[in-house]
């Protein structure tokens, strides 16, 4: 179809420019992520495109110093969509980092047109210190760049602790902002991570099962929306830090509220 100036998708939806509606739907494994990101969309060979982030796989089998960046980012242009994230799928035995280590595959910017989606990260290890995960680990839409038409989803980033028996899994969903103007996050089948959402939006698609968690950052700035029913572990329901929107009556068999959740 037609999705001139919307931005492109991968782990998150491109914005969908309102001249248009639409873009390509959101794409591969959150778990094992080696695609390329897409780029933005244009409809005139007068304006130059926008470019997808690249795909990188890091496997160390011991230590691994990251004080600076590894970035994947997809980048923008005038009147273009800007292309989405790519994929960083790092695995080691250590990650060790610092107050400069960013670790992103983010969105690119809107420049009268609208932003990528975000990318895929997955993370294996055994150990990791001297990294703060929800503030230096990103796969968010693009942000702003100039009179931007709309806002792309997250990606996902997934971080897998080998060192844990049990709930070794944890599944990010962190944007800029979950305000409607931002494209939802979305996700179906069964999800065995916990998940975190913050400055987002989360869709949870018809017939999912959310087998392990799910936590927002308490602010009010972390929605979840059912697009239909789902089932919880246990069918006990935490809303824990988020608000949650339903489309339709569920059951569960308990229903917990804490840190803001409503």
């Amino acid at each position: 179809g037609d999705y001139t100036q919307s931005g492109g998708s991968y782990g998150g939806l491109g914005g969908r420019d309102p001249s248009t509606g639409g873009t390509n739907a959101p794409f591969g494994d959150y778990r094992q992520p080696i695609d390329f990101g897409v780029g933005g969309y244009v409809n005139s060979s007068s304006y130059q495109g926008s470019h997808g982030g690249g795909a990188i796989k890091l496997v160390v089998a011991n230590r691994l110093e990251v004080y600076g960046k590894i970035l994947s980012n997809g980048d923008y242009s005038y009147r273009v969509g800007g292309g989405s994230g790519g994929s960083i799928w790092i695995d080691a035995g250590e990650l060790v980092g610092d107050e400069n280590t960013l670790i992103e595959a983010t969105g690119g910017q809107g420049y009268v047109a609208a932003t990528g989606g975000g990318g895929r990260i997955a993370i294996y290890y055994d150990s990791i210190s001297g990294v703060d995960s929800k503030q230096q680990i990103f796969a968010r839409g693009g942000s702003n760049y100039s009179a931007t038409t709309a806002y792309g989803a997250a990606g996902t980033v997934y971080l897998y602790d080998r060192s844990l028996a049990s709930g070794n899994a944890t599944l990010q969903v962190v944007n800029r902002s979950s305000a409607e103007s931002y494209e939802s996050t979305y996700l179906s089948g069964q999800v065995d991570a916990d998940i975190y959402v913050s400055k987002g939006r989360l869709t949870i698609g018809d017939g999912a099962h959310i087998a392990a968690t799910i936590s927002g950052d308490g602010s009010g700035s972390a929605y979840v929306i059912a697009e239909g029913t789902f089932t919880a572990a246990n069918n006990a329901l935490l809303v824990d830090g988020f608000t949650l929107e339903l489309a339709e009556d569920i059951n569960f068999d308990s229903i917990t509220v804490e840190n803001n959740g409503k």
